[in-house]
């Protein structure tokens, strides 16, 4: 409050008694010529009025008019284009963009077309983009298939020996925690469905639940068996699992291998007996327990390989985060439905996706180390 406010309320008073004293009723007018005329007493400075203006924020600022999708086509071309072309339509209209599709000759086009501006967002097999990724900059993750519940997948160790737990097996499973770390957990708390139990989280009957060690097991228990492999080209099947033995100073002289050709024929061996230890997806014994009730008490899980990753979606990285972060929202909506599923299966062989996070960089740098390890020829 300045001088000339202070002196002008001080008058007030005053100026109420001596119109009382008068038999008036103060008069408003008085009280308001006293505050004017109070706030120009020489001497003072005069108060100024600052007038503050609301600046309104453009949630859309610097977002283009049109984007488009780039991906290599899956079987078809006119059907891949076809199924992405449904897909970005309902969700560029949705966020009043003139969203299109295009599809690219290969991982290393669309990357280069991202760079150049030209394609927006890009879908890439995990590994080409593992390949390409370092040599581009404008190059950022946005997505990631989800595939049987989880957003990434990893191979499972199988054992039809109970003994090698160290304890008695138990109805579970292994995951990861907040560090990538591997984990013992119930068979309803992992994102992949485990035999023996419905997507509900209920008891299936009729079929024994699938076994795991109470904790994981050390791989050092596979020298001198025998481990049934899917090819030498599957990344859950043989080249993580393999890669990890590598890790843990264990080499092919130290077990005999067995390659089968596929994950239910693994897991069966291992249930068979022809093999001591097998390496499959998670959880590859859904496919088996048709023939045999069985499996998920006959073969127990010891150990789960590292995170593997799907598939991913790549963004350039200077758009607006604001777009970025309504085109996560609405593809991730649109894809949770029918006919949004549909368009994404026929455009990608997805089935759902997530948003890219630290878990899609863990899953990739798997393959990343996975990639460096078979290319040296260890």
């Amino acid at each position: 409050m300045n001088q000339a406010q202070k002196l002008a309320i001080a008058l007030i008073p005053t100026l109420m008694i001596a119109a009382c004293t008068s038999g008036k009723e103060p008069s408003t007018t008085t009280l308001a010529s006293a505050i004017e005329s109070t706030s120009t007493i020489p001497g003072t400075a005069t108060t100024a009025t600052t007038a503050t203006t609301a600046t309104t924020i453009n949630p859309r600022a610097g977002w283009p008019d049109d984007l488009v999708l780039g991906l290599e086509p899956r079987i078809n071309y006119q059907e891949s284009l076809d199924g992405a072309t449904a897909f970005v339509s309902v969700v560029g209209a949705k966020l009043d963009i003139d969203f299109t599709a295009s599809v690219a000759a290969d991982a290393v086009s669309i990357a280069r077309a991202i760079d150049f501006r030209i394609i927006d967002i890009g879908v890439f097999d995990a590994r080409d983009y593992v390949r390409v990724s370092p040599n581009f900059d404008n190059l950022q993750l946005f997505a990631q298939e989800v595939r049987f519940g989880d957003s990434s997948n990893h191979g499972q160790w199988l054992t039809n020996d109970p003994t090698l737990c160290g304890a008695d097996p138990v109805e579970g499973a292994f995951y990861y925690n907040a560090f990538g770390s591997v984990i013992p957990q119930a068979p309803t708390e992992v994102p992949t469905l485990q035999v023996g139990w419905t997507s509900g989280g209920i008891r299936k009957e009729g079929t024994d639940a699938g076994l795991a060690c109470p904790q994981k097991v050390d791989l050092n228990v596979v020298i001198g068996k025998t481990i049934a492999f899917v090819n030498e080209e599957s990344p859950t099947g043989f080249l993580v699992p393999t890669m990890e033995l590598l890790d843990n100073e264990i080499t092919g002289e130290q077990y005999d291998s067995i390659f089968l050709g596929s994950h239910d024929a693994v897991v069966t061996a291992v249930y068979d007996g022809i093999a001591d230890i097998g390496v499959s997806f998670d959880d590859a014994r859904n496919f088996v327990q048709g023939n045999h009730s069985d499996i998920g008490s006959k073969t127990i899980v010891f150990n789960i390989t590292p995170r593997i990753g799907n598939a991913v979606m790549a963004i350039r990285d200077d758009l607006p985060q604001t777009l970025k972060d309504s085109l996560i929202k609405e593809f991730i909506f649109y894809a949770g439905t029918f006919p949004g599923q549909s368009a994404l299966a026929q455009a990608t062989g997805w089935t759902a996706l997530s948003e890219a996070d630290i878990a899609t960089e863990q899953s990739l740098d798997t393959i990343a180390r996975m990639e460096h390890t078979f290319t040296r020829g260890d």
